[in-house]
């Protein structure tokens, strides 16, 4: 491990006799990541041929769906080395690195996203992509919400729109899908706004939206929404309970 200090990091084991391993001081994976896992599973019976995953982070997403046999190949995107290095270390820990490929690279550059010096991800060529993106507007100095930004470079980025935006992840995600290809995604209800004009804009339209409450007398704190590029309308509004 080059970027990665062994004592800085954390082992986990989730459903699907999974261990991930996690940067102690960085941004942990939490009940979003499991939750899109689960929505593309429940939303789609066979198997996706082909997907990119947008922001892998350690690659919890990825390696779901690859162990429940959901994808056959998934091109996962990371822009931060550590990261991209810590997600290589759990595909490989796990087995699963004949499902996954990780690609250290720059997902606003959707053209150059290379595997290997000879294999990159074509445009219109996913089946599926899928994100668990950064959701917090960033000005420069503090979070959307006036709130102090962490002094750690690569949880900043993780968690703030510093490397991209929501426009930047739909403009690549209808580079790079098939039409008819689907795209999921987890965010914010708070940004939904911003996010269901991004995709109208690039031609992925919404097609099943899920609000997540963590009760009854709560707001949602989640939304789940599933796209489909170049679709006509038709859709679904549900709410779901933690």
């Amino acid at each position: 491990m080059l970027l990665l200090n062994e004592k800085n990091l954390r082992s986990d084991k989730i459903n699907e006799d999974l261990i991930i391993y996690q940067i102690k001081n960085g941004l942990l994976f939490g009940t979003d990541a499991l939750k899109l896992a689960d929505f593309i599973c429940l939303e789609h019976m066979g198997i996706y041929k082909n997907a990119v995953e947008f922001g892998t982070g350690s690659g919890v997403i990825s390696l779901i769906l690859a162990k429940r046999g959901k994808i056959n190949n998934i091109y996962a995107v990371e822009i931060q080395e550590i990261y991209a290095e810590l997600a290589r270390y759990n595909i490989e820990y796990n087995y699963l690195s004949d499902k996954i490929k990780i690609i250290h690279g720059d997902l606003k550059d959707c053209d150059n996203l290379f595997y290997d010096c000879d294999t990159r991800i074509l445009p219109h060529s996913a089946d599926m992509i899928f994100t668990n993106p950064p959701y917090i507007k960033y000005d420069g100095k503090t979070s959307g919400n006036g709130g102090i930004l962490s002094g750690l470079d690569y949880k900043n980025i993780s968690r703030r729109e510093i490397a991209c935006n929501i426009s930047d992840i739909l403009k690549s995600a209808a580079r790079l899908l098939k039409n008819g290809g689907d795209f999921y995604i987890i965010y914010r209800p708070d940004r939904f706004q911003s996010l269901f004009s991004a995709m109208v804009f690039n031609n992925i339209t919404p097609k099943k939206i899920v609000f997540v409450y963590a009760n009854k007398s709560n707001k949602a704190s989640l939304v789940l929404i599933k796209g489909r590029q170049g679709a006509g309308e038709g859709l679904i509004v549900e709410n779901i309970f933690i």
